[in-house]
């Protein structure tokens, strides 16, 4: 929940709609030998491209382990984009 918050944060203040779902049930990944709970994520976010890669910029500042898999970018209203986000999140 409080990555959530962290992610609608950003996107107000960058003035991006945002959209935030979640897989159903966490899953197991090895990382260095080691099993890591993960999450998988689709995040949509309408808005500038310039504002797009600020939020970028920002999530990779988050207290946060968050591994993007796939971007699709396509032209959103006029002026504007919708990018499509998914990823993982990794949990402690």
């Amino acid at each position: 929940a409080e990555f959530a918050a962290r992610l609608e944060q950003l996107a107000d203040n960058l003035d991006l709609r945002l959209e935030i779902n979640f897989d159903d049930f966490p899953r197991l990944a090895t990382v260095s030998n080691l099993p890591i709970t993960n999450l998988g994520t689709a995040l949509t976010l309408e808005g500038s491209y310039t504002d797009l890669t600020r939020f970028l910029a920002n999530l990779s500042h988050l207290p946060y382990f968050y591994q993007i898999n796939k971007i699709l970018i396509i032209q959103g209203d006029p002026g504007g984009i919708k990018a499509t986000l998914e990823g993982v999140l990794f949990m402690k």
